[in-house]
């Protein structure tokens, strides 16, 4: 299986887990807190499946590796809440579409960010 079938997997196991935890969440909790949890739970899957699946590393976790992650993570989250209260607001989608929609577009954005993260060049390569 190639890498972007099995980024593709993975991240569908992970939008799974993030989208039932949200909409589970969401009209209890408000979209940030909602989003806030269930993508810690979906975060922490993906992080783990894409190191050792997507990316096939065998290293041990790396600071360079969580950190990157977890910033991603932390611009990803801001991005969605933003765009996932406000589309809603500006168009025809409820809630559940715009986090789709969001959804996608972080999905795409996030495959090339992750190779940095999880491959980078050796130095002899810079």
């Amino acid at each position: 299986m190639n890498q972007v079938t099995r980024y593709t997997l993975i991240s569908g196991f992970t939008w799974a887990i993030d989208f039932a935890g949200f909409m589970a969440l969401y009209s209890f909790l408000g979209i940030p807190l909602a989003l806030l949890c269930s993508r810690a739970l979906a975060g922490t899957f993906a992080f783990l499946a894409h190191k050792c699946g997507t990316f096939s590393s065998k290293t041990p976790i790396t600071f360079r590796e969580l950190f990157g992650y977890i910033g991603l993570v932390a611009i990803n989250y801001v991005f969605a809440v933003v765009l996932i209260a406000d589309l809603p607001n500006d168009t025809f989608m409820n809630v559940g579409i715009a986090k789709i929609v969001v959804e996608i577009a972080i999905f795409v954005l996030n495959f090339f960010v992750l190779r940095k993260i999880f491959l980078p060049k050796p130095l002899s390569q810079t």
